[in-house]
């Protein structure tokens, strides 16, 4: 009798610690999207990897208070987990997805340093040549864009949108109950960004300006400058030794693959089901995608090399986000 009881005793403890562990799983799972819980661990462990290869590298950052203006991602992501704990899903998905947006590439920054510093020699003959082969006039199309004053600003303006597009497309999806895509679009850049900055070590370049011969004074119509910036930021890493990173080392050192076309694709995926979005953004990321070339100062092959990857990421994290969701 006594042994009966005990048993019953024993399996009452045991449901109710199970219940209890249902229960705090089914907490997380509605506090936590759970497309989440697999991205909090990948930006964290990058975050972690980055920096401390960085470090291992020997670079140190001359103002560290710099990077201070890049916690508001922290503060968004924060806000997914509160939003669903008073019942705003959609809003809280709608802050984290677009603080992961942000966040992950800060978690990745410091890769570039270390990857700079192990870079091979610069590539640009290389994609000079392969651009050559695709029937490509590098020279006679950024004459043309630079002929008009009009065009180029055009260029600089869609080539900088890339900051905010996410901010608009990401709510939206969230608006309209299209969670998986807005956490498809999240993986699918965190993937094809890291796969990014693991490339171009492989193919560094000065830049199409630099490697062509073109001065800042003989493309007066466009103010941007960071077409002429990284070529001397590479060269000053990886054969000047420069481990302190200062104003001038802080510029986008990645030729192959652009990650503007990257983006271009990525957010002309996300904003398809919307339908007000729709048009607007695939001619907004058109052009980004054609700014790459003249702004960002790449080769035809690195925008090819980067719409090709956009699609591979969307491709393999369609899959896991079917799993996960």
């Amino acid at each position: 009798m006594m042994e009966t009881s005990l048993n019953a005793l024993i399996d009452s403890s045991a449901d109710d610690a199970s219940s209890n562990s249902r229960a705090s799983i089914a907490m997380l799972d509605r506090i936590f999207a759970r497309p989440a819980h697999l991205l909090y661990a990948i930006c964290a462990a990058e975050l972690v990897i980055t920096v401390l290869l960085a470090w291992g590298f020997g670079f140190r950052t001359a103002n560290p208070i710099a990077f201070l203006p890049h916690f508001y991602c922290f503060l968004l992501i924060i806000c997914g987990p509160l939003c669903r704990r008073i019942d705003k899903p959609r809003l809280g998905g709608a802050c984290e997805t677009v603080g992961f947006l942000f966040g992950q590439g800060f978690a990745l920054v410091a890769l570039l340093y270390p990857m700079t510093a192990v870079s091979r020699p610069f590539a640009d003959a290389q994609l000079a040549a392969v651009d050559r082969v695709l029937g490509f006039d590098w020279v006679a199309f950024a004459q043309f864009v630079g002929s008009s004053p009009t065009a180029t600003k055009i260029l600089e303006v869609t080539y900088y949108s890339f900051a905010l597009q996410g901010a608009i497309i990401l709510p939206t999806l969230f608006l309209i109950r299209k969670p998986a895509r807005a956490w498809t679009m999240i993986f699918a850049s965190n993937f094809s960004l890291l796969a990014t900055l693991l490339i171009y070590p492989l193919f560094p370049a000065q830049g199409t300006f630099i490697h062509y011969g073109i001065a800042p004074s003989d493309y007066p119509n466009m103010t941007a400058r960071v077409a002429w910036a990284f070529g001397p930021a590479i060269h000053a890493i990886r054969d000047g030794g420069a481990r302190l990173i200062t104003p001038e080392l802080m510029v986008p050192f990645v030729s192959f693959p652009s990650y503007h076309a990257v983006a271009a694709v990525l957010f002309i995926w996300a904003a398809w089901p919307i339908k007000l979005l729709r048009w607007p953004f695939a001619l907004l990321n058109a052009c980004m995608a054609v700014a790459a070339i003249i702004i960002g100062a790449h080769f035809l092959i690195d925008v090819i090399a980067g719409a090709a990857l956009a699609l591979a990421s969307i491709a393999v994290t369609t899959r896991v986000i079917r799993k996960t969701i």
